[in-house]
């Protein structure tokens, strides 16, 4: 009898859902808070953001395995939220966005020995909101948003990233400034 129970617990416990894993990650909710965008009642577990991101890709899988996925997934208005929130250590130090944007403009329009097609395409911001700074980076004809935001206490740091359907880009590309204007760090 008492295997029974414990091969039903344990049964159980590999049934369970992952909404939050990585390497140092809080939840959204323990460092920010925003209106009603972001909160436990929209986000959603592991298998169901995996399922839904790379349904958004017709031609690739997005998301490997379970065990590739960090931070916590949530969905708003049909797209998929992916936050990476982290406290700022030695090891996430704070550091200005002006040269992460020169690196990343670098090494996302730069195709050496080819002509530059992706330079039109890409798009980046830096800029302050609510005493945090935010760098919003991404292609303009991708599914796949993303941002980096630090408070400027040098407290905090978050990746964001926004998954949607190709016929969701520009609603992705809206989103992701009412997202980041919304995002208060506590």
């Amino acid at each position: 009898m008492l295997l029974f129970f414990l091969f039903v617990g344990l049964g159980e416990v590999s049934l369970a859902q992952t909404y939050i894993q990585g390497v140092a990650v809080r939840p959204f909710s323990e460092i920010a808070h925003t209106n009603t965008h972001i909160s436990t009642t929209n986000r959603m577990a592991y298998s169901a953001a995996k399922d839904l991101v790379n349904s958004f890709y017709t031609y690739t899988t997005r998301i490997k395995g379970l065990d590739k996925m960090a931070g916590e997934y949530f969905l708003v208005d049909d797209m998929v939220v992916q936050l990476v929130c982290r406290n700022r250590t030695n090891d996430y130090d704070f550091r200005p966005f002006t040269q992460t944007q020169i690196e990343l403009r670098e090494m996302f329009t730069n195709m050496i020995g080819e002509t530059n097609t992706l330079e039109a395409d890409y798009y980046d911001e830096l800029k302050t909101v609510n005493g945090s700074e935010v760098l919003i980076k991404y292609y303009k004809s991708a599914n796949f948003k993303s941002f980096f935001m630090q408070d400027l206490l040098s407290k905090y740091v978050v990746l964001g990233n926004i998954y949607c359907s190709m016929q969701d880009i520009a609603k992705a590309e809206t989103f992701i400034d009412t997202l980041v204007g919304s995002i208060v760090f506590k």
